[in-house]
C-alpha cells in the first residue's frame, strides 16, 4: 500500500467545492456547480455538471475561462437558465448575464445583456420567461462626477437591486419594480401571476437585518405588504397551491437572532410562526409536493440537518442524523425525491439525493478523490464546563499518527461572528496543521449560533468576559488531559476570531505566538469606520457617546500594553467591514513596545482572502510562524536545560 502524503498548503487549496444541487423535473439527473482553481491562470471557476439522479458518472457540461453559476431547468426539462461573465474572457469584472443551454446538448447562447448584471434567477411556471435580479446603473448626475475624475458622494448614490423579467423566445427584457427600496429572494408564485420578494430599505449593510415581505402582480402592479418592516422577513416559498406563503422571520432587525420558520397567507393575512417551540435557528425551507409537510435546515450545535414540519400544527420528525452539515436542499416535486450537499469533519461536502423521508440516502459525486491518497486527522465534538457553569461545545482536530498520553503543540482557532460557529465540516488549514503534528482546537463560546437564543445572546455588551474565559476552560480541559502541552500553545483568528485573538494576548501570556486576521482592534473608531454600525449599535447596547465606557473596556487596544506574545497580523486592503485601521493600531502599537510583529496586507481583498497567491501565502505564513514560536518554543526549552 502507498504511503499517504502530507496535506499541503497548495493541496488544500486544490480541493474542489460543490453546491447548489438542482434535480431536473423529471427527477433523473442533478445539475451542480463545482468551483475550482485553474491551474494554469491561478484563478477559481465555477462550471456546471450533471450527474445521474441514480446514480453514475458525472459530466462537465462548461468549460469555458469564466464562472457559471446558478443553473435553473427549465419546467420541460428541455433547457438549462444559467449565469455567467463567459463573454469576456478576460475581463473579470464583466457584468454576469443570463445564459441558455440546450439540456440534450449544443451551445449555450446569451439570452440578456443588462447593464447592472443578473443575479437570483428563477423560471416562470410556464416557461416563456425567466425571472432576476438587477443593480440600477449610474444616473446622470452621477455619471458627470465619475467623468470629473471618479469624484463620489458618500451615501448619495446607493444602487438599489430591482425587479426584472425577460421574455425568453425574445430576450426583451422588463423592469417590474423603480422604488427607492432594495429587493432580494424574489420568486414565482405556481400559477405565474404573483411575485413574492423581501424589501429592503435601501441596500447598504446597515439595513441588511431589516426586511418586509411583499408581492407584486406578474405585471409589476398591485404591491403588498405582508409582513412588518422593523423585523426581517427572508426567504418567501409559495405553498404548491399558491395560498401560502412560508418565509424566515426575526422579531428583531438585529443580526444574533433566531431565524423562525413562519407562514402567512399569501392575499395578506396573520403570521403564524410554526418553529416556536425551536430554540435554534432555521436556515432554509422548501415545501413537500403536497404543501401538507415543509422541509428545513436546522443549525443544532455542530451539526446541521433537514427536518420534516407540519405547516398545520408545527409537529417536526428529523431526516438526516450524524455527525455533518447538510446545505443546500433542492425538492423535485414530480420525482418525490430530493438533493443536498453533505460534508462532514473528514471530507469536503459532496452532491447527495434521497426520498424526502430521507430513505434511500446516495452519494453521486467523488469531487476530491485526491483525498484518498492524503492523511488527515480525525475530528472529536468536545463539551465542558465554563467557570459559571455553562456548557460549551467545540471542535478538536488530532493529528493522524496521535498517540494518546502524548500532549502536542495547541492551536486554538476562534471562529468568527461572534455569532457563527464550527460545525461537522472539512477545515482544509486545520488538516494542514494536524499534519504538521498540531492539535487544532475551536471552541463555540457563548454568542455563538446553534445552542438557542440566550446563549446567542450571551455576549451582549460583553466582549472579551464569558466568551473568552469558555476559551481558557476548553484549554484548561485539554491540558488536563493531557493533550495539549501548556508550554506550547498558540492563537489564530479571522474577524471576530481576529478580535479574540487580540484581546486573548492582552490577557494571557500563555500563547507563544498569535495570528489576527482583520480583527476588530478599538471599537470606537470601528464605528466610525465599518459599513454596519448596527453592530456595536447592538452588542454594545449603543454609540461610543452613549455609552464610552464598554467600548474602551472591550477594545484590546486597551490592553495593548501588557502584550508580549509574538503576534503576526494581515488585512485586506479593500476591507470596508473591518476596515484596514484597525490593524494598523495593533501594528504600530506593538511595534512601538518591541513586541515581535509581522504585518501583511493583500491588495484587492475584501474581508475575505480570495485570490489564490493571497491564501497560499497566508497559509505558509500560518505554519511559518508556528513553527518559529510554538514548536521553537520547545526548541528552545531543550537548549535552556
Amino acid at each position: 500500500m502507498a504511503k499517504k502524503r502530507i496535506l499541503t498548503a497548495a493541496d488544500s487549496l486544490a480541493l474542489r467545492q460543490v453546491g447548489n444541487p438542482q434535480i431536473s423535473p423529471d427527477g433523473a439527473q442533478i445539475l451542480y456547480v463545482a468551483t475550482e482553481l485553474d491551474q494554469k491562470s491561478k484563478k477559481y471557476r465555477s462550471h456546471l455538471w450533471l450527474v445521474p439522479a441514480d446514480g453514475g458518472e458525472a459530466r462537465q457540461l462548461t468549460s469555458r475561462p469564466a464562472s457559471h453559476v446558478e443553473p435553473r431547468w427549465s419546467p420541460d426539462g428541455k433547457t438549462i437558465a444559467f449565469v455567467s461573465n463567459r463573454p469576456q474572457e478576460e475581463d473579470e469584472d464583466h457584468r454576469r448575464q443570463i445564459w441558455l443551454l440546450p439540456a440534450d446538448g449544443g451551445e449555450a447562447t446569451q439570452l440578456t445583456q443588462t447593464e447592472g448584471g443578473v443575479h437570483d434567477i428563477e423560471w416562470s411556471p410556464d416557461g416563456r420567461s425567466l425571472l432576476f435580479l438587477s443593480s440600477e446603473t449610474p444616473g446622470a448626475e452621477e455619471k458627470e462626477l465619475l467623468e470629473k475624475g471618479g469624484i463620489r458622494v458618500v451615501d448619495r448614490f446607493i444602487k438599489m437591486h430591482q425587479i426584472w423579467t425577460v421574455d425568453v423566445a425574445t430576450g426583451s427584457c422588463r423592469q417590474l419594480t423603480r422604488d427607492r427600496s432594495s429587493k432580494s429572494a424574489a420568486t414565482w408564485s405556481p400559477d405565474g401571476k404573483t411575485i413574492a420578494f423581501e424589501k429592503h430599505r435601501d441596500s447598504t449593510c446597515n439595513q441588511d437585518y431589516r426586511a418586509s415581505l411583499c408581492t407584486i402582480d406578474a405585471s409589476g402592479k398591485n404591491r403588498r405588504r405582508l409582513t412588518s418592516g422593523d423585523g426581517y422577513a427572508s426567504h418567501p416559498r409559495f405553498s404548491p397551491d399558491g395560498k401560502t406563503i412560508a418565509f424566515l422571520r426575526r422579531s428583531q432587525s438585529r443580526y444574533y437572532s433566531l431565524d423562525q420558520l413562519a407562514v402567512v397567507p399569501s392575499r395578506g393575512g396573520d403570521e403564524k410562526v410554526l418553529t416556536a417551540k425551536l430554540d435554534r435557528g432555521v436556515l432554509d425551507l422548501c415545501w413537500s409536493p403536497d404543501g401538507r409537510r415543509l422541509h428545513i435546515l436546522v443549525h443544532d450545535g455542530v451539526r446541521q440537518h433537514l427536518h420534516s414540519i407540519s405547516a398545520a400544527s408545527g409537529r417536526m420528525r428529523s431526516i438526516t442524523k450524524g455527525d455533518r452539515v447538510v446545505s443546500g436542499l433542492h425538492i423535485s416535486s414530480a420525482a418525490g425525491r430530493m438533493a443536498f450537499v453533505s460534508s462532514s469533519s473528514s471530507h469536503p461536502g459532496e452532491i447527495h439525493v434521497a426520498a424526502l423521508d430521507g430513505s434511500g440516502e446516495m452519494e453521486l459525486t467523488d469531487a476530491n478523490p485526491q483525498l484518498k491518497s492524503f492523511r488527515t486527522g480525525k475530528t472529536r465534538i468536545l463539551s465542558w464546563r465554563a467557570a459559571d457553569g455553562l456548557e460549551i461545545e467545540g471542535l478538536l482536530l488530532l493529528p493522524p499518527d496521535y498517540h494518546r498520553g502524548r500532549p502536542l503543540p495547541l492551536i486554538t482557532d476562534p471562529h468568527g461572528g461572534p455569532a457563527g460557529s464550527r460545525v461537522c465540516d472539512f477545515y482544509s488549514k486545520w488538516q494542514m496543521l494536524a499534519n504538521l503534528g498540531y492539535a487544532v482546537f475551536s471552541p463555540n463560546f457563548r454568542g455563538s449560533a446553534g445552542y438557542g437564543q440566550d446563549f446567542l445572546c450571551a455576549n451582549e455588551d460583553d466582549f472579551g468576559g464569558g466568551d473568552f474565559g469558555d476559551l481558557m476552560t476548553g484549554i484548561d480541559m485539554l491540558v488536563e488531559k493531557g493533550i495539549a502541552d501548556p508550554a506550547l500553545l498558540g492563537i489564530m483568528g479571522y474577524s471576530y476570531g481576529g478580535y479574540m485573538t487580540a484581546w486573548s494576548i492582552g490577557q494571557t501570556d500563555r500563547f507563544k505566538a498569535a495570528i489576527a486576521g482583520a480583527g476588530v482592534i478599538n471599537l470606537h473608531s470601528f464605528f466610525g469606520t465599518t459599513d454596519i454600525q448596527w453592530f456595536t449599535r447592538a452588542y454594545q447596547r449603543g454609540t461610543p457617546w452613549k455609552n464610552p465606557d464598554s467600548y474602551i473596556a472591550q477594545s484590546p487596544i486597551t490592553y495593548v500594553g501588557r502584550v508580549s506574545t509574538p503576534t503576526l497580523i494581515y488585512h485586506g486592503d479593500e476591507d470596508r467591514r473591518v476596515p484596514m485601521e484597525q490593524s494598523e493600531q495593533l501594528y504600530v502599537a506593538l511595534r512601538e513596545r518591541n513586541v515581535p510583529v509581522e504585518f501583511v496586507r493583500y491588495p484587492r481583498e475584501g474581508h475575505g482572502l480570495g485570490e489564490y497567491h493571497h491564501q497560499l501565502d497566508n497559509l505558509e505564513r500560518t505554519v511559518a510562524w508556528f513553527d518559529r514560536y510554538v514548536k521553537g518554543a520547545k526548541a528552545k526549552g531543550r537548549k535552556s536545560t
